[in-house]
Parts: structure tokens; sequence; C-alpha cells
């Protein structure tokens, strides 16, 4: 269960302006609400952030869609990633979309976005935009995968070190030895001890 749009502290999205500008519309003859278009891009950049690129998902497919039929406003899309400091997020699902062909994105909007280079090159070691599920290490376990692109995909930098450095390295180092803890657990219920060695 969903308790937040986002991670308030990776991404403080403007959730009380969201329900603001949520927009009215049919939904199999029923009145319906959804994001406005603007709030709708941040929010599936987010959602394929947060899933740290791996999921094989509807992103691009999603962006197409947003752009093709609601027409968001670029210059308040740009204007509020900087709010919610997911631009870095925006910039990679945008540029996934715009690669995959689903998507026809302002050459200047992704300039506005686009990180520095040194950033792009970190992240392009993990996330290949051309492909529908970007992260390329299908085997590493998530926490791993937080650990390795989260911090990049984030525009603050600080956030890890200040929010989510312990969560994310005892998840991390966790997921690393999950193999060998269960390895253990079960060699363990073979000599009749149900006891858990981590």
């Amino acid at each position: 269960m969903h308790t937040a749009l986002t991670d308030p502290w990776r991404w403080p999205a403007d959730v009380e302006g969201c329900f603001a500008r949520a927009e009215r519309f049919s939904l199999a003859g029923r009145e319906a609400y959804r994001l406005c278009p603007e709030d709708l891009l941040l929010h599936v950049a987010i959602n394929q952030a947060k899933d740290d690129y791996y999921a094989y998902g509807s992103a691009a497919r999603d962006v197409r869609g947003v752009v093709a039929r609601l027409k968001p406003s670029w210059k308040t899309v740009v204007e509020r990633a900087g709010a919610w400091r997911c631009r870095v997020a925006l910039y990679l699902t945008l540029e996934n979309a715009r690669r995959l062909g689903s998507a026809e994105v302002p050459e200047w909007v992704l300039a506005a976005l686009r990180p520095p280079a040194w950033r792009r090159g970190y992240l392009r070691a993990f996330v290949d935009l051309d492909r529908p599920r970007p992260y390329r290490f299908k085997g590493h376990p998530r926490r791993l995968r937080q650990l390795l692109v989260a911090p990049l995909a984030t525009d603050d930098l600080t956030y890890f070190p200040r929010r989510a450095s312990a969560h994310v390295l005892v998840g991390a180092v966790d997921g690393l030895l999950a193999p060998a803890t269960f390895a253990v657990t079960a060699l363990s219920r073979r000599r009749g001890s149900l006891t858990r060695f981590t």
C-alpha cells in the first residue's frame, strides 16, 4: 500500500498542489480525477527512479500518452522538476522514452534537465536508456540497485548521507548476503536447528 506520492526526503513533491491541480475526466462514463499533465510526467519519472530503472514497465508508453494526448507545458514541467528535486529522474525517463521512439520531447527540455557529464557517465554504467527495462544487471538485488543507482538518480546528493545511508547500506549488505544467509539457514535446519545466522 502506498502511503505517500513520493519519498518526501528524496523528492519533496507538492502533494497539496497535486490535489489542487488535479483535472476531472470521464472514466467509463464516470467522473474521476487525474494529476495534471505536468505532475503526471513527474510522477512517472519518480516512479521509474524509485524502482531503480529495473521494472519492465510502461514508463515510456505513459510518457508518450501524456505528451501526445495531454500536451504538458514543458516550461512548467522543468520548473516543477526543480522544485521537486527530480530533474535527474525526469531527464532519465524522458530520454528513455525519446530513445525508444515513444515520445517527442523538445531538445531544450532535455538540455535543461541534463545532469553533468560525470553523473551521466556513472549512471550509463548501470542504466541503458535504449532498453524498455533500463537497469543493465538483471540479477542485482533491489538493495544493491538502490546503493548503486539511487544516490545519483536523485538531485540532492546529500540525501543519502543525511537520510537513508544507514537504511540503504544495511539493506544492500543484507541483499548481498541473502543467498549466504539462506544457505546457512538451510544448513542449520538440516541439523535440527532453526537458528538464522547472519
